[in-house]
């Protein structure tokens, strides 16, 4: 039964319910956002005036078509969604809620397209009922977001050098070398250089966030990474910090592999590929310890693991710490956002390590995701696609391919000096040697590829190795 069968009925039954129609229709018509009721097949039912408007469809020409016809959503790259793509219509088949803003309207009078926050509703359980789609118009909220981000990193910009000026000499400040204070003194300029390191990473944080934010162009290298030994690597970097706060610290797949695969694929010494940016990895990798020495008492353990499935490489992060709420678990990943509990308020933090690590991710084309039960620890998973150990080896002598061929180029031997008949008195060892403008000339000077010359030659390797070809470099 659809949403308008019942209010029709409803509607019949008495005085009191007109009167409630009413009231709900005068809503409905001041309500700014876009209001669309379809039924499972996707056929409109009702508009709202801002619907109206927002679409530049007249009622006349809406009602009882297909919402395609209405809707046309476009992608974050300006092209028309397409039907295989269409969160809508997913949605409508599926029966399932849906909430999005990654999507504009086209309005193809005005020949633009407004960005809108997206939210589908089903009215019940049932597979027939009627679905309510509401679409805001937040382009306003995006500038103000956008003005936001700007001013965040240029003040974030203009901060760190000050604050690192402070550090530095309260550090000097605290060195038995350069001056001699008291005990009461040390502890208070302590304190002072504490708050200065925080204020440091806060800014670091920021304009680590405000990067993406603000839709700079983020320059991704990805190589070719053997994911076991370059995990362990980084994570063991880590092992003083983890030490210091008086946990434990391993790294294996034992612990944590139990609850992602199945006993049947579960292999100890797995080698697994993936092709990463080492520095995103490196950020990834820091700020879950971190998170996880945070939130983890003196004399609890820290795991990190890497395994892998038939499609993905897998990292994962464990602690015995204090753990996190269902409630609070989808919003982690937001920016700035800390659980609001006394066991958190007394950790110095950010709100920003899980934010930039969702980030991260999401520009490698990963996943993250946790697994937690209050009181009882965290598990922090990350996925990256996994690729071949052939493709592995492909991409490895394609990078060394192209890089070899550059240095050899690029980078010349000084040449030899020409033997010169010895004059009559030895100059000084310390005097410089003179060159003919010649000799000056004939130096090469040192060249380094840049990124983009880099992609262009690991293109032209991949298309003549496809082609039995050879590379010309």
């Amino acid at each position: 039964m659809g949403i308008f069968s019942k209010r029709k009925k409803n509607a019949n039954s008495g005085n009191g319910n007109g009167s409630a129609k009413a009231i709900n229709d005068i809503i409905l018509n001041v309500i700014r956002d876009a209001i669309v009721i379809v039924d499972s097949r996707g056929v409109i039912q009702y508009m709202n005036p801002a619907a109206f408007d927002l679409f530049d469809s007249p009622r006349e020409e809406a009602i009882g078509l297909h919402y395609t016809t209405s809707i046309r959503l476009v992608d974050q790259n300006g092209a028309l969604v397409e039907n295989g793509h269409d969160p809508i219509a997913s949605s409508l088949r599926e029966n399932k809620p849906l909430e999005t803003r990654e999507f504009s309207v086209s309005k193809i009078k005005l020949k633009e397209s407004v960005p809108v926050s997206l939210t589908i509703t089903p009215t019940s359980t049932d597979p027939n009922s009627s679905r309510v789609i509401i679409l805001r118009n937040i382009a306003k909220e995006l500038k103000e977001e956008q003005e936001r981000s700007e001013f965040i990193s240029t003040a974030s910009h203009e901060m760190r050098h000050p604050v690192a000026s402070i550090e530095g000499y309260l550090g000097l400040a605290l060195s038995p070398q350069t001056a001699a204070i008291d005990a009461r003194a040390r502890a208070y300029l302590e304190k002072a250089h504490e708050s200065s390191q925080h204020l440091g990473r806060l800014f670091r944080d920021l304009l680590d966030a405000s990067r993406f934010d603000d839709n700079r162009v983020v320059k991704i290298h990805n190589v070719p990474v053997e994911m076991t030994v370059t995990v362990k690597q980084l994570a063991d970097s880590l092992a003083p910090a983890i030490a210091a706060k008086g946990l434990t610290y391993n790294f294996g797949q034992q612990e944590v592999e139990k609850n992602i695969l199945p006993s049947s694929a579960r292999k100890l010494g797995q080698v697994i590929y993936s092709n990463l940016d080492i520095d995103f990895l490196r950020e990834i990798i820091d700020n879950l310890i971190n998170n996880a020495i945070k939130y983890t008492p003196s004399g609890g353990s820290i795991v990190v693991s890497v395994i892998g499935n038939d499609n993905e490489a897998i990292i994962s992060v464990a602690d015995t710490g204090i753990g996190i709420s269902r409630e609070h678990q989808k919003h982690i990943f937001q920016k700035f956002y800390r659980v609001d509990n006394s066991e958190i308020r007394s950790t110095e933090g950010t709100g920003l390590g899980l934010y930039i690590v969702k980030q991260r991710v999401g520009a490698l084309h990963g996943r993250v995701w946790v697994e937690s039960n209050e009181g009882r620890g965290s598990t922090f998973f990350v996925a990256f696609p996994r690729i071949s150990s052939k493709e592995y080896e492909q991409q490895k002598m394609i990078m060394n391919s192209i890089m070899a061929p550059s240095i050899n180029k690029t980078i010349q031997p000084t040449p030899a000096p020409i033997s010169q008949p010895a004059p009559a008195e030895t100059p000084s060892s310390s005097a410089p040697v003179s060159q003919t403008p010649a000799e000056v000339a004939s130096i090469k000077p040192v060249v380094y590829m840049s990124a983009e010359d880099l992609e262009r030659r690991k293109a032209e390797f991949s298309k003549n190795m496809q082609t039995g070809g050879t590379q010309n470099v």
